[in-house]
């Protein structure tokens, strides 16, 4: 299997370890804050986050997955600590978003159409966990920052030109 990063960060401004070099946000808590330059935006901030969403569930119907069980689940705030740490930032949870962050659990089966719920709440901080395909041929983690992580046989030209058209990016990390 091989791991692929899909984030927002140009690799080009990236030093000889990886390390992104430009001071930029990194979560919805950087609302209203400068970088750059330039002030993050509610809008921008739900943008960036929909392509997110958009190239998760791309890749997922390219490699023909329908469905995804909930693995390492965690989840750290209560329901009402999240919608005030959201509501500060100007965003809030759907009733939808509600119902999934309070029946979720680990095992659970999930479709397609309820992933974006699920992929919202992971990049917004309320849970984490990895969604893994039940014939165990990908799985997608998240780490900090916006990073995306899909382990798999390989990402094809056709998603790299999809992530490439949203401004996005993807690299295959080499681990040696």
């Amino acid at each position: 299997m091989k791991k692929y990063r899909i984030s927002k960060y140009n690799p080009k401004y990236r030093n000889k370890k990886g390390e992104f070099l430009l001071d930029t946000w990194t979560s919805y808590s950087d609302i209203g804050k400068k970088y750059n330059g330039n002030i993050l935006t509610l809008n921008e901030y739900l943008s960036v986050e929909n392509k997110y969403i958009n190239i998760i569930l791309f890749i997922l119907k390219q490699k023909k997955i329908n469905k995804v069980k909930i693995e390492e689940l965690e989840i750290n705030f209560s329901i009402s600590e999240l919608e005030r740490l959201l509501k500060d930032e100007g965003l809030s949870l759907i009733k939808k978003e509600k119902l999934i962050f309070n029946s979720i659990s680990n095992g659970n089966v999930y479709n397609m159409e309820v992933l974006p719920y699920i992929i919202r709440l992971i990049l917004r901080d309320c849970l984490w966990c990895k969604l893994i395909d039940l014939n165990l041929k990908c799985y997608i983690e998240f780490g900090y920052d916006l990073y995306v992580y899909i382990n798999c046989d390989h990402i094809g030209k056709i998603l790299i030109e999809y992530v490439n058209k949203l401004e996005m990016y993807v690299e295959e990390l080499n681990f040696i």
